[in-house]
């Protein structure tokens, strides 16, 4: 009897939790980031270059972000004062994302889906983001934010939509809370304390509800939290966002003290000049989609090229963490940091404003009027163009330091200098080392003059050889054509008529005229003299001097 009446029990609670978690459905949702044209444009032409490189399967995983395949978890919260309903979701979720549709998945199985919904506030500092669903949208019961603190060892319940299946999948976890305060400066970027617990994150989790059973609150829990982060080489090490930060976030916005006014724009104007000098991540923040949308992947790849160690390190790093279009706002702001590193910016004026943007702040540099376009961005001013600070270098004539490719193919033909109707041709594969270095290697196959100079006969050698080159080149950008002197030094072997063999080195002097069409793409042509000079020899071969011409292309 009484194990009868333990298992009812049991089964009893099974439902209750069963039934709850069903009902967080209607307040926990799927976030889907939605990318403009532009981010969307660059996403593809990435994974198009990535699978010209043979990186096949970043290619694909590339191409299927583009389309939207990524998401993450939320949870609605209503405005007491106007009834606005929003949701609360990880910054990180939709910091490539111009919308996001937010979907809630019902018990029936049934999605009910609101599609691009503006995202009305950020805080990068805090991991945090809004998201505004549509006016006149009602959703009953929605979960409250708990006034009292975590605490150590009380159970605690995640809700959200880690992918399982590459698809958004429920997940209602269980754990404890490990440590109700715990302090990770500079592994990740908020200064304050976070809740370590043991209930289950796993990638598609974040944004979604930490929450405590309250058996009078809405749906039978209260939110302590937000999950974010978790420790991958570590057992259950998972972190969320206190509550009180979240209602900090949500107040300040309500109160207005971050919308879109002339007063906001001028603040984050000021703060953007205080932090002009303190290097790249400061900036970070400050920088717009729009920016970031005029970069093209060349542009985007010479600039990664041009940039220090440091800037290229982290840019791999958004790369490697699936965060593409923040790799080129570290390249951005790289680029910004540099340039006002010797300035020392005022706030001037602000012209035309207008709330929808873009308008025009003028700083000062001593006597100097720097003008920067700023545009509303994801809740914010951010700035989408910055005078002083150019991406594309309007000289005419430079040495190019991002010149050079993985490799090309070249066709040449010899004309022996001194005599008539000798000639041969090569098959050149070249790539470069450094910008200013080449190597490769060449097959030729002609006719070889090999008639003593006091012979009065014209007699000559068909010949097939191989030949390394090695040299150095200066790369000088005239407009769109990179006029390219150049000096090889050449080595190799080949095999005359009746299986007669020579060993030979020389070099080859020249001028490249390269035109460059996309990428590390170029046409090459040239000219060029080659001096050869033979030894080892077991036929009266003579020293050769030819004139080259070639024409190639790299990639």
């Amino acid at each position: 009897m009484k194990r009868t009446l333990v298992t009812g029990l049991l089964f009893v609670l099974f439902g209750m939790l069963y039934a709850q978690s069903n009902s967080l459905r209607e307040v926990v949702s799927i976030v889907r980031p939605v990318y403009s044209e532009s981010t969307v444009k660059f996403l593809e032409s990435y994974s198009d270059r990535l699978k010209k490189q043979g990186y096949d399967s970043l290619s694909v995983q590339m191409k299927r972000y583009a389309k939207g395949n990524s998401f993450g978890s939320g949870f609605a919260y209503i405005n007491p004062t106007d009834s606005q309903t929003y949701i609360l979701t990880n910054s990180h979720v939709v910091v490539q994302a111009q919308y996001v549709n937010v979907e809630f998945v019902l018990e029936d199985q049934s999605v009910k889906t609101f599609a691009n919904c503006k995202i009305v506030s950020v805080d990068f500092e805090n991991d945090l983001a809004l998201v505004s669903l549509p006016q006149g949208v009602k959703l009953d019961r929605t979960l409250a934010l708990s006034s009292q603190k975590a605490e150590d060892a009380e159970d605690v319940f995640t809700a959200g939509y880690p992918g399982l299946a590459d698809k958004a999948s429920w997940q209602l976890g269980k754990g404890i809370v490990s440590n109700a305060n715990i302090h990770l400066d500079g592994w990740i970027p908020t200064k304050n304390s976070i809740i370590q617990h043991t209930a289950q994150i796993d990638p598609g989790s974040s944004g979604g509800p930490l929450l405590r059973r309250n058996p009078n609150a809405p749906r039978g829990f209260e939110i302590i939290g937000m999950n974010t982060w978790k420790v991958r080489d570590r057992e259950n090490a998972n972190f969320s966002i206190h509550a009180s930060i979240i209602k900090n976030f949500i107040e300040t916005y309500l109160k207005g003290d971050n919308k879109m006014s002339k007063e906001s724009l001028q603040k984050q104007a000021q703060d953007f000049i205080g932090v002009a000098k303190d290097g790249y991540k400061p900036i970070l923040p400050f920088v717009s989609y729009e920016y970031i949308s005029r970069i093209t992947i060349d542009k985007f790849f010479e600039l990664y090229r041009a940039t220090t160690t440091e800037i290229r390190k982290e840019v791999k790093s958004q790369f490697e963490e699936k965060y593409p279009i923040e790799a080129v706002r570290v390249i951005i702001s790289s680029i910004i940091a540099t340039n006002i590193a010797k300035k020392n910016l005022t706030f001037e004026s602000i012209e035309n404003f207008t709330t929808n943007g873009p308008v025009v702040v003028n700083m000062k540099d001593g006597d100097k009027t720097i003008k920067t376009t700023w545009v509303p961005d994801q809740g914010s001013w951010r700035i989408s163009n910055m005078e002083s600070v150019k991406f594309e270098d309007d000289r005419i004539f430079k040495i190019d330091n991002n010149f050079g490719y993985s490799g090309s193919v070249t066709y040449v033909t010899n004309s022996d200098m001194k005599h008539d109707n000798f000639s041969y041709i090569e098959i050149l594969t070249q790539r470069t080392i450094a910008t200013f270095y080449t190597t490769g290697l060449g097959y030729c196959s002609g006719q070889l003059f090999n008639t003593p100079s006091d012979s009065e006969d014209n007699n000559y050698t068909e010949i097939r050889g191989l030949e390394l080159h090695n040299g150095a080149q200066l790369p000088l950008k005239i407009g769109l054509v990179h006029i390219v002197p150049y000096l090889r030094l050449l080595g190799g072997l080949d095999l005359g008529s009746d299986f007669v063999f020579a060993v030979h080195y020389g070099y080859r002097l020249g001028l490249e005229a390269d035109v460059h069409l996309s990428g590390n793409t170029y046409l090459l042509t040239g000219i060029g003299i080659r001096n050869r000079y033979y030894f080892l020899e077991t036929t009266d071969m003579r020293t050769t001097n030819s004139l080259s011409f070639f024409v190639g292309i790299s990639y």
